[in-house]
């Protein structure tokens, strides 16, 4: 049965059923429409939250002139966008009641057949005011990211854009919040949690009832998780998928600062491919060696382990399976002509990655003893305010060029021994012997082979920056060195602080020059400027 015209099934109900007859429908009709435009008004409202939005009727304008008045009109803001949701939802309630009772009434009126031809005419009229009604509520919601995109221009200073692509300003929005930046989900990934715990929970000597204990956390936690407000706008969502399909650029971190950097691919691969193109310190490899160097490394642990110096929970933690090539990227340097990059080895795949955290955690106590170490920034600062520089003195840095590509594996080797066989505090650490850790240690030194588009290469000389425990090691090394340079020295200086290859001496004017000759005396291999 074809449906009549609006005008039409409004003529047929009038003539069959009278004129109460037709107001009733109409009643109905239009009741629907309101319940399509209000639905459409709770999702406008529902988006302007979840995006951080206030609509125009709903923005408090602050009385107070000040921050602290600007934090309390906004949150007035946001607590009038709920209470409006709450109102528009006990409309809904409402009006579905409403019409549940006119749908009702009609059908004892104009009968079942009838009826359904007016639920159909109702769901196609449904259908049009709420297509009409979303368009319109997009384009207040699109005014109002717009607006607020406007008043909150990207931070250019911290996007370095080196490649020929015109990065719009969403785009430029996305990246200047750093490569760090998460955007919210958009749904909470309960499975994963849960499967996370329960490895977790197998992993660790808990007992049944802890198990329990925390699994029951777990789900009652989940149960009453619900999403936080997004932190990133429509326009920026959009430009992340941009840049993540544009396979003619590269994305990432400048080396110093917190700057992202954007380059031409073919740029970034040249200036790879040359940096590897030196046969004096990287070595083409015709076969990927992850395999052997997997099997000869879980060979040493289950010696451990079945010797009982490894116990059997840290050697299933350590055991590498199905592992990858470490992979090669560069940082570029912008602060320098021609932005050269500093190569980084992510090892995060490698067989050696587990075991080198667990041996830098292994040796960290005994790093950073000495009197110039300095932890951070924040003591630096505490320290160099309570010092005064004579007329005849100079404040001078040294750093040394290249740590990590230039750090000897066997003098690296030795001097952690020294450093081990010197520490009373070892047994209360490990079971393992100073052997055990010095043979570990080159296993996890001695594997510098990387990849880079598919092809692997393997370093010569030095160790491959980004293992977990180089840095320890390089920081040990350096300590080492440092005796030496300030023991030797004729004058040593009235004080001297380091953080890892970074030093701050005072020196009198005149010994410079002859100081800087002395550190490059002391070690050949390390070359300090």
């Amino acid at each position: 049965m074809s449906l009549p015209s609006h005008s039409g099934l409004y003529r047929i109900v009038r003539e069959e059923y009278g004129v109460q007859a037709l107001q009733s429908v109409r009643h109905y009709v239009n009741s629907a429409s309101k319940e399509s435009r209000l639905r459409q008004h709770i999702a406008f409202n529902h988006r302007c939250r979840r995006y951080g939005l206030t609509p125009r009727s709903l923005a408090v304008k602050p009385l107070v002139s000040t921050q602290e008045g600007h934090r309390v009109a906004a949150r007035a803001s946001r607590q009038f966008l709920s209470a409006r949701v709450q109102q528009c939802y006990g409309k809904l309630r409402r009006l579905e009641t409403d019409l549940f009772f006119q749908k009702r009434q009609l059908e004892f009126v104009v009968g079942q057949q009838r009826l359904a031809i007016i639920e159909e005419h109702k769901g196609q009229v449904q259908e049009k005011v709420a297509r009409a009604a979303k368009e319109r509520q997009k384009k207040k919601f699109d005014t109002l990211v717009s607006k607020q995109s406007s008043q909150r221009k990207p931070d250019e200073r911290h996007v370095v854009n080196l490649s020929s692509k015109q990065l719009t300003t969403p785009q430029l929005q996305v990246l200047s919040r750093g490569l760090n930046f998460a955007p919210t989900p958009k749904f909470i990934p309960k499975a994963h949690i849960v499967a996370t715990v329960e490895a977790a929970i197998t992993q660790s000597n808990v007992t049944e009832g802890e198990a329990a204990k925390a699994r029951v956390g777990v789900i009652n936690a989940l149960s009453h998780a619900k999403l936080p407000p997004t932190n990133i706008h429509p326009q920026e969502a959009r430009a992340v998928k941009e840049l993540a399909k544009d396979d003619d650029i590269v994305i990432l971190p400048a080396d110093k600062g917190r700057a992202t950097v954007v380059m031409d691919r073919k740029d970034y691969s040249a200036k790879m491919l040359t940096m590897l193109g030196d046969r004096d310190t990287y070595q083409p490899m015709a076969k990927d060696p992850t395999t052997s160097l997997e099997n000869r490394m879980n060979s040493v642990l289950l010696r451990l382990q079945r010797e009982g110096r490894l116990s059997s929970k840290t050697y299933y933690h350590l055991r590498s399976s199905a592992a990858g090539v470490p992979r090669l990227y560069g940082l570029p340097k912008v602060h320098k002509p021609d932005v050269p990059l500093r190569p980084i080895v992510s090892f995060v795949s490698s067989p050696t990655y587990a075991l080198s955290k667990f041996l830098a955690s292994l040796l960290s106590p005994i790093v950073g003893l000495s009197d110039s170490h300095v932890r951070n920034s924040q003591q630096f600062a505490q320290f160099i305010t309570t010092q005064n520089v004579s007329d005849s003195e100079v404040l001078v840095s040294f750093d040394v060029v290249s740590l990590f590509t230039r750090v000897p594996t066997s003098r690296a080797i030795q001097v952690t021994r020294d450093r081990l066989m010197n520490d009373p505090s070892l047994p209360d650490r490990t079971s393992l012997t100073v052997d055990d850790i010095c043979s570990l240690l080159q296993l996890c030194l001695e594997a510098t082979y990387l990849a880079f588009e598919g092809k692997v290469y393997w370093q010569i000389h030095g160790t491959a920056m980004g293992s977990p425990v180089l840095v320890v090691v390089a920081i040990l090394l350096i300590e080492d060195m440092e005796q030496k340079e300030l023991s030797t020295f004729h004058t040593p200086p009235r004080f001297r602080r380091r953080y890892v290859d970074d030093t701050c001496t005072t020196l009198p004017s005149n010994l410079v020059d002859s100081f800087h000759d002395h550190l490059k005396s002391i070690d050949h291999y390390i070359e300090s400027q």
